[in-house]
């Protein structure tokens, strides 16, 4: 059986990536939207005969926060992919304690051996998860054309 406070701590990392996650993906959607107002206000400047200062002005600063927007989402990817691989070493580590412990013949062997292999399968998706988060990062990296 695995024990309360690992069972706790594993909550608590997984609460942890998903907040991450949740964040990347608001920062993504962030700068998403500030690159699309970016790309509605150089159109229509261009569109404008005489356009005023505070068009101008306008197009500066949603240049400003699209650039930071994409700054923002890139950095939550990357926490979150460190998040996640956080969470797969621990799982990787308490795969080897039930292994060690069933060899060792503590406990339940059987059940030492179900837990080590939930806790390698659960590794393994947190660093499928990373890898997404990465590829996410690296997106974000891209700067947006503005349209």
């Amino acid at each position: 059986m695995s024990d309360p406070d690992e069972t706790s701590a594993d909550e608590r990392r997984a609460q942890r990536g998903t907040e991450a996650r949740d964040r990347a993906d608001q920062a993504r959607s962030r700068a998403e939207e500030a690159a699309a107002r970016l790309a509605e206000l150089r159109r229509d400047a261009v569109q404008s005969a005489a356009p005023r200062g505070s068009t101008v002005g306008q197009i500066d600063r949603a240049a400003r926060l699209a650039e930071e927007s994409r700054r923002l989402a890139e950095r939550a990817a990357q926490n979150a992919a460190a998040a996640a691989r956080a969470t797969a070493d621990v799982h990787d580590s308490a795969a080897e304690l039930h292994e060690h412990s069933a060899e060792a013949g503590l406990g339940r062997p059987d059940e030492h051996r179900r837990q080590a292999e939930r806790h390698r399968e659960q590794a393994e998706a947190d660093r499928a998860e990373a890898d997404v988060d990465d590829r996410l990062a690296e997106e974000a990296r891209r700067p947006s054309d503005g349209g």
